[in-house]
């Protein structure tokens, strides 16, 4: 797991970083993917009931958002948003002389790749999380996390960061 946790580090150390300027990592284009992901839900769900639900779970999501605006703005500033793998998860990975190997990035998408490396650890630990809860590579996963601490706060990449996966 040291070998998942340094590797992971490793690659967002070595990745391209956003332009400042660009439109990647700034708090709209990432609030744009979840009223995305909202419009989908609420097309998919007929059950008054369960919209009622979901309108709840948006509601929040724009209030959270709300709270952690300025660390998006902060954090794409400070240079963690970069050309990230956008899918990280075990299936992506793979062992090989004692190394792990990062494949399979989201080159065809954008919008999905150019994103903190917050979010692209938050993909892992939700993968491994679905896959096994108690898996050893949650140690691995918190490791990582803490290489993506801001550096202007000791305040690790928290929920916030899960809203656009």
């Amino acid at each position: 797991m040291d070998h998942l946790a340094h590797e992971v580090s490793a690659f967002h150390a070595r990745i391209a970083t956003a332009d400042p300027l660009s439109r990647f990592g700034t708090p709209e284009a990432i609030y744009q993917q979840v009223r995305e992901n909202f419009q989908h839900l609420f097309d998919a769900i007929d059950d008054p009931v369960r919209q009622a639900h979901a309108r709840v779970r948006e509601v929040w999501c724009q209030r959270t958002f709300a709270v952690h605006r300025a660390t998006f703005v902060a954090r794409k500033r400070d240079g963690f948003v970069r050309e990230c793998h956008g899918a990280l998860h075990l299936g992506n990975m793979l062992l090989l002389d004692d190394a792990v190997v990062i494949f399979d990035c989201l080159e065809f998408h954008e919008d999905l790749r150019w994103i903190d490396v917050a979010s692209d650890i938050a993909f892992l630990q939700q993968a491994q999380r679905v896959s096994s809860p108690r898996g050893p590579t949650q140690r691995a996963v918190h490791d990582s996390r803490v290489s993506c601490r801001s550096r202007d706060t000791a305040a690790p990449c928290g929920p916030a960061q899960y809203a656009s996966r």
